[in-house]
């Protein structure tokens, strides 16, 4: 009886095992073929971003142009928080068929644009022909992200840059990631009456596109606009440069919650409460020329469940 218990033990385990080989040999042939796929396919269009403590943020970022595009360089730049293993988690398999690749580089004095390079050096190596600029605070809704990459897929030569218009968000209520996360829950998944975001009465425009990526490279660094400098940015050969009036994607640097804007406001002003966008705006002033927003990319919708999952946000109980 024991002998025959024991043969059935190991049949059990033996069928087990086929069974686990079976399905890691179907994964990895459907990975091998993912990968051949991606790495076969000219890049024509690649987009780089660079980030620090960007938890709340980068997955909605990336996912909101990375189908649109051949290749993602996303520079953690040295992030305290769960920015690399969030995205690691969520971006699995982008990561692992080689469309997103992750790279860590702390850097000395906010020089960005190291970070920067690095990322370039990536993207050149896989031959990519135009550059998409995404800062880790921006958020692209589906249409624009389309518009955005079938303009560059169609860039005459002799454009060098590309600009289009994005919504400037502000908030002045939620002090740390977590409430702020949350609150984006009750706007989006709630739908809640009341919004703690707010709408600047101004459009601005942006850089977006870099063409000729083979020329590109990245100057400055981070504090050099709040020194009167000129901006930290890419550049490329000198050319034309076309500018769009579409709206193609959320900022929300200055709708961040409290702490981040203050530490911002520290590293450009060296106080917290410098700058008058971290809290000096009252939105509820009559004179207020801010409105009431909530015309957020569908992309928050689609991802911001999973994300509050990972981080232990909670964010449901409201």
């Amino acid at each position: 009886m024991r002998t025959r218990r024991n043969s059935l033990a190991i049949f059990v385990v033996l069928c087990t095992l086929a069974s686990l080989l079976h399905f890691w040999n179907v994964r990895n042939l459907r990975v091998q073929k993912e990968v051949k796929s991606v790495l076969s396919h000219i890049c024509d269009v690649a987009a780089l971003t660079i980030g620090y403590n960007e938890e709340s943020l980068a997955v909605f970022t990336i996912a909101s142009v990375l189908p649109e595009i051949d290749r993602y360089a996303f520079v953690d730049t040295g992030s305290l928080d769960r920015t690399i293993p969030l995205l690691e988690h969520i971006f699995s398999n982008e990561i692992e068929i080689g469309k997103l690749r992750i790279f860590s580089k702390n850097i000395e004095d906010f020089d960005v644009s190291s970070a920067r390079n690095e990322g370039l050096l990536w993207l050149k190596n896989q031959s990519c022909k135009k550059l998409l600029k995404i800062d880790a605070d921006e958020v692209f809704y589906k249409v624009g992200a389309k518009l955005l990459v079938d303009t560059a897929k169609n860039l005459s030569e002799t454009i060098s840059e590309v600009e289009f218009c994005e919504y400037e968000l502000y908030q002045n209520e939620v002090e740390n990631n977590k409430d702020w996360m949350k609150s984006l829950y009750k706007d989006i998944v709630a739908e809640r009456s009341k919004t703690i975001f707010y709408q600047f009465p101004h459009i601005p425009s942006k850089q977006r596109i870099f063409n000729h990526l083979e020329n590109v490279f990245a100057t400055g660094k981070w504090t050099d606009e709040a020194k009167g400098k000129a901006a930290e940015n890419f550049h490329t050969k000198e050319g034309e440069v076309q500018r769009i009036s579409d709206i193609i994607n959320v900022h929300y640097g200055w709708a961040r919650s409290l702490d981040y804007k203050r530490n911002k406001s520290i590293a450009w002003t060296g106080k917290p409460d410098a700058h008058p966008w971290v809290n000096s705006v009252n939105p509820n002033d009559p004179n207020s020329d801010l409105k009431p927003f909530r015309n957020h990319p569908e992309v928050i919708k689609d991802y911001i469940e999973k994300i509050c999952t990972f981080l232990n946000f909670e964010c449901d109980k409201i």
